[in-house]
């Protein structure tokens, strides 16, 4: 089962997403961005999944440097509006994925299946 934490600063997606994926077998964690940070840089989550619009986002995407440099074979997920070259360019650097908002759901959890079935790929660290 994979273990997921899911940031957004809206409580009704935040629910009803997280809702979704824990229908679909995955343990998930929900958080407003006050708590994300902490939580992504102390635990090993398989996936984290952050929306792009959030408050402070430079911090948000900071913390997901710090994620990458902790965990590098764990997945990441932002959900953004922007296709901008520049957020793509940093999506590769810090090897996250990005997805389009509005998202589909049933995309999201394929996303999130596909993380599990490279970690399972990867050599023991």
């Amino acid at each position: 089962m994979q273990n997921v934490l899911f940031i957004t600063d809206q409580p009704q997606v935040r629910n009803f997403t997280a809702a979704y994926l824990r229908r679909s077998y995955f343990a998930v964690q929900e958080v407003a961005p006050a708590s994300a940070i902490e939580l992504m840089q102390k635990n090993a989550y398989d996936v984290v999944i952050a929306d792009s619009t959030l408050p402070k986002s430079s911090a948000l995407m900071e913390a997901l440097a710090c994620h990458k440099r902790a965990w590098p074979n764990k997945g990441r997920i932002l959900l953004t509006f922007s296709d901008s070259p520049a957020l793509a360019h940093a999506c590769r650097v810090m090897d996250v994925l990005y997805l389009p908002k509005p998202v589909r759901l049933d995309e999201l959890r394929q996303k999130i299946e596909a993380f599990e079935n490279r970690s399972r790929l990867m050599p023991c660290e």
